[in-house]
């Protein structure tokens, strides 16, 4: 058998992948609405001018020479950041994965495998298949990665993916609002579709202040993804996509969605996940530094409660479930977040009420891989650290 890994661009070949993948990803919605939906994302802005990519794992009948798709994936290409000590904050490039599907027909025989052995090849290729890639500099491109958010445990270590954290805090959204919960006073500002570019500009600002201080002082080199205005238009994109055909009651009598909430300093960014019934915190931004202890964090914490109550009261609009926050969401080095976490969770049950629970989510765990991967690091260099590598950037 002959086998090849092909770029796809025509919309009947990507319908085609579409139409296969459909019983995966296709919840709650028709043939028809899964195609318009990917349509729809496909022309976001992050996804044009080969953002987003296409690709089909091909096997040709020896007979025939006709070919067919035995497993398929897609990429997403956005801008990054990465920090060496004693160099400035400097722009990268980076590479998500998700879609890897293979009809169940094919399964069981390597064919995932194998067509993600060719694509690292093309990741780690100079110039080719990602015009990205031009544009950066040696340094640069040294510093580019990819990532992906598994569904199937430890599988892509295979290719060199490296897993970050798992860990997410969660509490159910009860049907009715606790006592006074509709009354308090628990955001000023709601954050709405046009409120994100500037949201987005400070967020990446803090990321990139976040990245020079930690690595100049401890030396870590750190990369990551960066948390623009376009990688917040997709997530939001498939929220307004769906909101009418999996909530058409809600979605009639809500005029305004909330993406968001500010509070005292504090910003809550979130999406609504009708797909699993829940609401997803993406960010957590705060204005003020704190240390662990010190009475700005208790404010941050103080905010944070009230900026989770706006959360489960949009839940509640939408009639969704739970609400989740990442813990690489939280603000603060890496070392610090668990012990920040297990604070979140007590303050939520004490403050709030809700029965919060810290557990490891066993889908969707973050991975990633350095360009040209085990072979970048066999070759001595310094300590790379992914970073910040919150539910934001989910692909």
């Amino acid at each position: 058998m002959t086998y090849r890994l092909r770029e796809i661009s025509s919309r009947e070949e990507i319908d085609y992948n579409h139409k296969l993948n459909y019983i995966e990803w296709g919840q709650s919605i028709t043939l028809d609405q899964y195609l318009e939906r990917e349509i729809h994302l496909a022309n976001q802005s992050s996804c044009t001018n080969d953002g987003a990519k296409f690709w089909s794992y091909e096997q040709q009948d020896p007979a025939t020479k006709a070919w067919t798709v035995v497993s398929s994936c897609e990429t997403l290409t956005r801008p990054a950041m990465y920090k060496v000590k004693g160099s400035p904050v400097k722009d990268t490039t980076s590479i998500s994965i998700g879609a890897v599907f293979t009809p169940k027909e094919y399964r069981g025989k390597g064919y995932a495998k194998d067509m993600l052995d060719r694509l690292m090849e093309r990741f780690d290729e100079e110039k080719g298949a990602f015009p990205q890639y031009n544009q950066l500099s040696p340094d640069a491109l040294e510093h580019s990665f990819s990532v992906l958010w598994s569904e199937v445990g430890y599988y892509y270590s295979k290719f060199g993916y490296d897993l970050t954290e798992v860990r997410e805090i969660g509490f159910p959204v009860p049907e009715v609002a606790p006592a006074g919960e509709e009354e308090a006073a628990v955001a000023d500002k709601f954050i709405e579709e046009e409120d994100i570019p500037a949201f987005a500009e400070r967020d990446t600002a803090q990321f990139a202040q976040d990245l020079d201080a930690w690595t100049e002082a401890d030396g870590t080199t750190r990369i990551a993804i960066t948390p623009g205005a376009d990688v917040h238009e997709l997530t939001h994109a498939r929220v307004a996509f769906l909101a009418p055909l999996i909530r058409p009651t809600e979605h009639a009598s809500i005029h305004t969605v909330h993406y968001g909430a500010q509070l005292d300093g504090v910003t809550l960014l979130w999406s609504q996940d009708f797909g699993n019934n829940k609401l997803n915190i993406l960010r957590v931004y705060s204005e003020r530094e704190f240390a662990p202890g010190s009475a700005d964090e208790q404010a941050f914490l103080q905010a944070l409660m009230g900026l989770l109550q706006a959360a489960a009261r949009e839940a509640r609009r939408w009639n969704l479930k739970k609400v989740t926050l990442w813990l690489q969401d939280l603000p603060g080095l890496d070392e610090a977040k668990p012990d920040l976490l297990e604070k979140v969770a007590a303050h939520i049950k004490a403050d709030i009420g809700y029965d919060a629970e810290i557990y490891e989510r066993k889908t969707s765990w973050p991975m990633v891989r350095l360009w040209q991967g085990q072979k970048a690091l066999a070759g001595g260099s310094e300590q790379v650290k992914l970073v910040k590598d919150g539910k934001y950037a989910w692909y």
